[in-house]
């Protein structure tokens, strides 16, 4: 996870933070002071939303972001019944 890290600050790719002070944000904070970074400005996005909310932004984006597994796995059985209305 710290070499993932460490690539997307070096690419500057879209990275979204809940910034919201939550456990999976204090998570994030201590996985990037483990990079040695400071996440940068312009691809680094504190939205201050929830987990779904900050999901659907890096979704819509392609953004990366940080999750929880349920909220993830919630997230991806809604995305997947949206997009084949067949297995609902």
């Amino acid at each position: 996870m710290i070499q993932a890290l460490r690539t997307i600050a070096a690419q500057k790719s879209l990275w979204y933070s809940r910034g919201d002070d939550s456990g999976t944000h204090k998570k994030e904070m201590s996985l990037w002071q483990e990079t040695g970074l400071k996440p940068g400005s312009g691809w680094y996005q504190a939205i201050g939303q929830g987990m779904g909310k900050t999901l659907l932004a890096a979704d819509e984006k392609k953004a990366y972001t940080l999750s929880d597994r349920g909220t993830l796995s919630h997230f991806r059985r809604k995305k997947d019944r949206a997009e084949n209305p067949s297995r609902r």
